[in-house]
């Protein structure tokens, strides 16, 4: 479960201490049983170490020894590093090593992966299909990755890929529903454009 609050002002504590192990300091009762709990559910979590009799000894003061001493374990430090990242922005998608002359990035939803993917098991046989690049088609499904966490994918297409993609995007626009064709005219296909029938060259890179 979630460390608490006091929990992590405590293991903060700790790893701020610069002599290892943080004593216990004389403290309002309520206050000195809580910081004593948090360090028990911390050292439960293997994120800090309770001092023995033998090193509490070696902490005492004019008062006698402190009632316990705490001191941060690597996988404690190692915890609050995380913390902080967890603050910070996410990273994004990773990017291929370095640009490949020739390829496009695209990144498509679920709902788009499978009409490619309907698509593919279309060029198996049904005549039809004929007019898509089956080849190029599986490679992109193949090449495909999802990113995690989402529900996306992404694809670093050739340009055969891209029109294979577009023709089966540009079908489904006339048969099912024409919003994830525009949003590839729009992001991945230049300006101005003229759609035509497969086959016949309606501008620059379509079909």
């Amino acid at each position: 479960m979630p460390l608490r609050a006091e929990d992590v002002e405590l293991l903060e504590d700790v790893a701020a201490e610069e002599g290892g192990w943080l004593a216990a300091a004389p403290a309002a009762p309520s206050w000195s049983r809580r910081r004593a709990s948090a360090a028990r559910r911390l050292t439960a979590e293997r994120l800090c170490e309770l001092a023995p009799e033998s090193v509490l000894e070696t902490l005492a003061t004019a008062d006698g020894p402190p009632a316990w001493a705490a001191r941060i374990t690597p996988e404690g430090r190692l915890l609050l590093k995380y913390r902080e990242l967890r603050k910070g922005p996410v990273a994004p998608w990773p990017e291929e090593e370095g640009d490949i002359p020739g390829r496009t990035r695209l990144r498509f939803t679920e709902t788009e992966m499978t009409f490619l993917r309907q698509a593919l098991a279309g060029t198996r046989g049904i005549a039809g299909l004929a007019a898509v690049d089956a080849a190029c088609l599986r490679t992109a499904v193949a090449e495909a990755r999802p990113v995690a966490g989402t529900a996306h994918w992404v694809l670093t297409a050739t340009g055969g890929q891209l029109d294979a993609i577009e023709h089966v995007l540009r079908m489904e626009s006339l048969v099912g529903t024409a919003r994830s064709y525009h949003r590839f005219l729009h992001a991945y296909r230049p300006f101005p454009y003229r759609p035509g029938p497969p086959g016949r060259p309606a501008g620059p890179g379509l079909w």
